[in-house]
């Protein structure tokens, strides 16, 4: 691996897995010619991959530092992480994700190192109940109080770390919110609509037949079980509907969920790399979540034509504005999920006019204006510390 030359102010990030690298961390790095520092990206997987930029590089694996039952993989992911900490000293640190971040910062904490930065993406501990619930709030304690500095992906989120986790430490967000901005390929609503006619056309949907798309886990915290409520709900009422699930494969789903008799509107599309085409196919993205930290799937479904329709939780809260490009409904209400879908799909003008204002609502999250602030924050966080101060 080619060696960075100037290693005088060097950041390391630690995230559990090379697809959430490559979505959160990566993005506003790259090519970011106003960044001020050297780099690394650490994940645990499989594979290895390389990433050069003009000041830094690389994407590396090291084994598993996430927290989870397997002790002898915290083991071995301590051990190379101590291999990291102690070869490079960094400056500073980034920790990704709730479960991910606790075994950097507790030993960036032992190791001194200077800046060590929680990126919080999510509080898990809102969609369970019980001691799963106390010990996921005692994880969100113990890295808040590990870290020199918080970060968090909305608003929302925010307001819940400052008065449930920690009243001691401020928390950031990054310009509008979101841990990476979103890169949008649509400039035009026009051109957007034009591409969902050809996409429908190409599956063979008709303009009746009102398409949903659920991104998520087929668990009851990110809304499975209520999505599956709905469906029968629609179904019974006879609204012509389709719905599209991406994440996981159909042999997933939990057992009791199989007796539902929806399935012939139901497509189980597995993991999918690339979401943009489905985005184009729905009229609706569908998040009835329990818990979301930012909602990455209904703003990127809003950048293409989709009208978000949201639990009323932190995350969606921050850019959904009820009735007028979105909805914000109860968790647990599946009548009022059913009212809104069968009567947008009524309905074509409000639709078209709910899809239209949330296509201009979610620019304020695009890429390249959050790569500037990305810069800023942590420029400003390193270069405050004694060390690196100019």
């Amino acid at each position: 691996m080619q060696e960075i030359i100037d290693n005088d102010t060097l950041l390391v990030h630690f995230i559990p897995s090379q697809t959430g690298a490559i979505k959160f961390v990566l993005p506003p790095l790259k090519d970011n010619d106003l960044i001020e520092f050297n780099w690394r990206v650490f994940w645990c997987g499989t594979k290895q991959a390389k990433y050069q930029n003009h000041n830094s590089e690389c994407l590396i694996n090291i084994k598993s530092f996430k927290i989870n039952r397997k002790v002898f993989q915290i083991i071995n992911g301590a051990r190379d992480i101590l291999r990291v900490l102690k070869r490079d000293k960094p400056q500073a640190l980034v920790a990704h994700f709730s479960t991910g971040a606790t075994l950097p910062l507790l030993l960036g904490f032992i190791l001194h190192v200077p800046i060590r930065i929680y990126f919080n993406h999510g509080l898990p501990y809102l969609g369970y109940t019980g001691i799963v619930r106390y010990l996921l709030v005692a994880l969100e304690w113990l890295n808040c109080l590990l870290a020199t500095e918080i970060v968090t992906v909305s608003s929302g989120i925010k307001h819940r770390i400052s008065n449930e986790i920690t009243r001691t430490k401020p928390v950031s967000i990054i310009h509008n919110g979101s841990a990476a901005g979103l890169r949008f390929t649509e400039k035009s609503y026009k051109k957007v609509q034009e591409k969902k006619i050809l996409y429908k056309n190409e599956f063979n949907i008709s303009t009746q037949e009102i398409v949903l798309l659920y991104v998520g886990r087929p668990v009851n915290r990110k809304g499975f079980n209520t999505l599956i409520s709905i469906c029968n709900e629609l179904t019974r009422t006879n609204c012509n509907f389709r719905v599209f699930i991406a994440g996981f494969e159909s042999d997933e789903i939990p057992q009791a969920s199989v007796s539902s008799n929806h399935y012939e509107n139901i497509n189980y599309l597995g993991f999918v790399k690339d979401l943009k085409p489905y985005y184009l196919l729905s009229d609706i993205v569908i998040l009835p979540s329990r818990h979301e930290g930012f909602g990455y799937a209904l703003v990127e479904g809003a950048s293409l034509g989709s009208i978000p329709i949201a639990s009323d939780i932190d995350g969606p809260r921050d850019y959904i504005v009820n009735g007028t490009n979105g909805f914000l409904i109860n968790p647990n209400d599946v009548a009022g999920f059913c009212e809104i879908i069968t009567t947008l799909s009524r309905n074509t003008a409000k639709r078209d006019q709910l899809a239209r204002n949330a296509f201009k609502s979610v620019k304020c999250y695009g890429l390249d204006q959050f790569k500037e602030h990305y810069a800023y924050y942590f420029n400003a966080v390193l270069n405050a510390h004694p060390q690196n101060a100019k």
